[in-house]
């Protein structure tokens, strides 16, 4: 009998590690209701409300058109604006100047070349990177790995020396935790809720975000616009 059971337990590990990356991704894409593979939003507006009961709490506003080309980021922190914009093949960074008690004045820096090509790469990425990763540019990888108290399949993806990872439950397929590299700063965020959004999508709705530099936890609580993203957003200087 006990050699039945581990013949048993043998064959479901290996039928386990032997799961595709695209399996894994089609059972988060079957779950979240998100699309398909090759078919994602294409347009969409993500707002991010960072707490940590500091008087640097801020929020991120993000849209982005992949169609168009187009990047839209408001991040509010003190009260003051600042602006990240890019339009197909021009983009700039708008600065607050004033004091937080007087009207808003800006300086205004355009994105050098790097910074087009990243944010390039931001938009080509749009709502998860690793949906149609292939035509994204992306390498992937399979592997498991035990985080936040689950085993995961966690995917690796790699684009020109760039890593994005995404830990999927191996039990339930949803996205436990995603993190990725920026200027040497591991950054990371862990999903704990999720919630239906008006299209029926099942998004994360609440998730802890931490970096390397700070090592802190911070609590985020995440919004979706897929109607119309970029109504009432400015993209001119």
């Amino acid at each position: 009998m006990k050699k039945i059971l581990l013949i048993i337990f043998t064959v479901v590990s290996l039928s386990t590690k032997a799961q595709s990356v695209d399996e894994v991704i089609n059972k988060f894409v079957e779950i979240s209701k998100i699309g398909d593979q090759e078919k994602e939003p294409k347009s969409f507006k993500i707002t991010r409300s960072y707490t940590s009961g500091a008087a640097s709490d801020y929020t991120e506003l993000i849209a982005v058109d992949m169609t168009q080309q187009k990047y839209y980021k408001k991040k509010s922190i003190l009260d003051r604006d600042f602006y990240y914009v890019f339009n197909n093949e021009t983009g700039f960074i708008k600065i607050p100047t004033a004091s937080r008690d007087r009207a808003n004045s800006f300086s205004i820096k355009d994105f050098n070349e790097k910074e087009k090509t990243d944010y390039k790469n931001e938009i080509k990425d749009g709502f998860y990177a690793f949906l149609n990763y292939k035509a994204k540019g992306f390498t992937a990888e399979l592997s498991n790995e035990n985080t936040d108290g689950k085993t995961c399949n966690k995917v690796t993806l790699e684009r020109n020396g760039s890593k994005k990872a995404f830990y999927f439950d191996q039990n339930t397929g949803d996205l436990v935790k995603e993190t990725w590299i920026n200027a040497s700063i591991t950054h990371s965020f862990t999903y704990k809720n999720s919630s239906k959004t008006a299209e029926g999508f099942d998004l994360p709705k609440e998730s802890t975000y931490m970096n390397t530099k700070d090592n802190k936890n911070i609590k985020v609580i995440w919004a979706y616009d897929f109607s119309e993203p970029f109504q009432g957003l400015i993209l001119a200087r």
